[in-house]
């Protein structure tokens, strides 16, 4: 998703991590879908 910004957050996300010394692992994408299987009632 984006709304316009020119920064990308898994750009920044690893600096966050060095600052506060702190490990870093990549994104894991996770579908909307999965992630709101049960809530389902939000939805209707």
């Amino acid at each position: 998703m984006t709304n316009g910004d020119q920064l990308r957050w898994r750009h920044l996300w690893p600096l966050f991590a060095a600052h506060v010394g702190m490990a870093y692992a990549e994104p894991q994408p996770v579908p909307p879908a999965e992630a709101m299987a049960d809530r389902r009632d939000v939805w209707e």
